[in-house]
């Protein structure tokens, strides 16, 4: 089956889109990891390590099921089920076309609203947890006051 020109130029531009949506999701993926994640000390270290691979392990399987499906069906559908060299090589060059420019500028942001994110994550947690420690400070003293001088103390 012999494409005509435009409909072959079509196809290669929408691949580098492909590629280029497949940057965004890359980046997505790469966010959600690193806010996911924090920085361990002393003996959580090993843990959180093991933490980071696993997650890393399943972000990046889902980011190449999800790519690899959707790259497959894409070409079937354009190509009329042939898969063509030239549509592959350009979905990898709008991927690392978006990731060598507006992949950057975007990350740049992400990262700036994962700082606002984090802030605001942090006030939240603490404006929780405040009303929650008053309410269990009383508790204690009220239990301490009951149980007489020995708190903590079950012995009759």
């Amino acid at each position: 089956m012999i494409y005509a020109a435009h409909s072959m130029a079509a196809v290669l531009g929408l691949s580098a889109l492909l590629g280029a949506f497949f940057g965004m999701v890359y980046d997505a993926f790469r966010f959600l990891r690193e806010t996911l994640t924090l920085k361990a000390e002393g003996k959580y270290l090993r843990a959180m390590s093991a933490f980071v691979f696993v997650l890393t392990l399943v972000t990046d399987l889902v980011f190449f099921v999800f790519c690899g499906a959707a790259a497959s069906i894409f070409l079937f559908y354009t190509n009329d089920g042939i898969f063509r060299l030239s549509s592959i090589i350009c979905i990898i060059c709008g991927f690392c076309f978006y990731r060598a420019t507006l992949g950057k500028i975007i990350y740049a942001l992400l990262n700036f609203f994962k700082k606002i994110f984090k802030k605001i994550v942090i006030f939240s947690l603490k404006a929780i947890a405040f009303p929650i420690k008053s309410v269990y400070n009383i508790l204690v003293k009220v239990s301490e006051r009951f149980s007489g001088s020995e708190s903590g103390s079950y012995s009759k």
